[in-house]
């Protein structure tokens, strides 16, 4: 059985702009596992590219590129709604973002790990007992989840 694993926007960016631990995520990419998200996706990297277009750091034509393959990265997108009743509990509970805990819900059930750059949000969950959930992008090895 493959190892799933569910990538937030944080990764995903990584696979399209040469960044901090983009090998790390190109390596993710190509490791076999099983790759999640959410349908959110799609919104949050575009906004992210959008920033780089803005930046000058890629021309309005590249981002939409890459914004036209992102699915073909991912195994799996599913739709928030199945998601969002436990996110939106768990974001109230948290008084955080509920874009992060539709990513964690997903992990939770899919019976996945979530990977993510979000160093902030991966030091919170893990304070609060969802760290087995949840794995930082720099300390992902192919080797384990």
């Amino acid at each position: 059985m493959r190892l799933s694993l569910v990538v937030d926007a944080s990764v995903a960016v990584k696979w399209f702009v040469r960044e901090e631990h983009s090998d790390r995520a190109r390596e993710l990419a190509e490791s076999g596992a099983h790759l999640i998200a959410p349908r959110l996706i799609q919104l949050e990297v575009a906004n992210a590219l959008r920033r780089k277009v803005r930046d000058r750091v890629m021309a309005a034509e590249q981002a939409l590129g890459r914004m036209a393959v992102l699915a073909s990265y991912l195994d799996r997108l599913v739709d928030e709604q199945d998601v969002l009743t436990a996110a939106f509990m768990r974001a109230a509970a948290l008084d955080h973002p509920i874009y992060d805990l539709i990513y964690l819900e997903t992990a939770r059930r899919y019976d996945a790990v979530m990977v993510t750059a979000d160093q902030r949000l991966v030091q919170k969950l893990d304070g609060l007992g969802d760290g087995r959930l949840v794995r930082q992008l720099d300390r992902w090895e192919a080797s384990r989840p």
